[in-house]
């Protein structure tokens, strides 16, 4: 990029460009992301001889846009699980109130057969008197008390 500005003379402009870098010179380098800007150094015949160079360390900007997409993209997930969860629950909801209004129809009918019995209820009524066991005659009233 230094090249190409110096033999060009157009300036160049990087946002959040990876860089390792040993800050701390312990042989670890470290990624680190710039804004840099490259511009054409000319002297007074207007040649260029050199490259004047601005670097900006934006890595905890960029670690927290990575941090804020990750958690976008999690919370993205969470929303779809929720939506399919929302949908089955009013599912479950709509089953619920068929099987209420049911119930509830059910209650009114069972209800009304028991407050008006249907003739075929009368019908069935004279054979189960007949398998009951006859009651037994009271004993008559001893003549000593009359």
């Amino acid at each position: 990029m230094l090249d190409q500005v110096y033999q060009t003379g157009e300036p160049f402009y990087g946002r959040a460009m990876p860089a390792a870098v040993d800050y701390a010179n312990a042989g670890q380098p470290e990624v680190r992301y710039f804004d840099v800007f490259f511009q054409a150094l000319r002297d007074a015949q207007g040649r260029i001889d050199g490259v004047l160079n601005f670097a900006y360390d934006v890595s905890e900007q960029v670690e927290a846009r990575q941090q804020v997409q990750a958690l976008n993209e999690e919370l993205a997930v969470a929303n779809q699980a929720l939506q399919a969860r929302n949908a089955e629950l009013r599912n479950s909801n709509q089953q619920l109130l068929r099987t209420n209004m049911d119930l509830d129809n059910f209650v009114y009918t069972a209800s009304h057969d028991l407050k008006a019995p249907s003739p075929t209820s009368k019908a069935c009524s004279p054979p189960c008197a007949r398998s009951c066991p006859p009651r037994p005659k009271a004993a008559p009233w001893p003549s000593y008390w009359s």
